[in-house]
């Protein structure tokens, strides 16, 4: 094969880059208030899509609002969290990147997450 070599490297943001769970877990949290959510409880669906969790939420607290509805509201309080409490880098990160670009490097973020929450988290790191 010839041509060019990739010069880009792409980063999962959550779990990577930066812890955003204790972010996520008060979020969800503050959504089933004044139901108590164990830290256990949450941990099922760390790394996973929102749907199963708000299915389990609306089964588990006898919840009326729709999942539509619920998937709003915990995504407005994440990204409430994260303007209020960004979440840091973690160790080794900032100098990762920075040598990534020193090397001429394209880089760029991956994530599931909706692209307001990846900006958030970007601007606060």
């Amino acid at each position: 094969m010839s041509g060019t070599p990739a010069r880009a490297l792409v980063f999962d943001l959550d779990g990577v880059l930066v812890d955003s769970e204790p972010l996520h877990l008060r979020a969800a949290r503050r959504l089933t208030a004044p139901h108590s959510l164990s830290g256990e409880e949450y941990a099922r669906f760390t790394g996973a899509a929102i749907g199963p969790f708000v299915d389990w939420l609306r089964a588990r607290y006898g919840l009326a609002d729709s999942a539509a509805a619920l998937q709003a509201r915990y995504s407005a309080l994440v990204a409430g969290e994260l303007r209020a409490n960004p979440p840091a880098a973690l160790d080794g990160a900032h100098e990762l990147i920075a040598a990534a670009r020193a090397g001429g490097w394209a880089l760029g973020p991956a994530s599931q997450s909706p692209a307001r929450w990846v900006a958030a988290t970007l601007e606060g790191c």
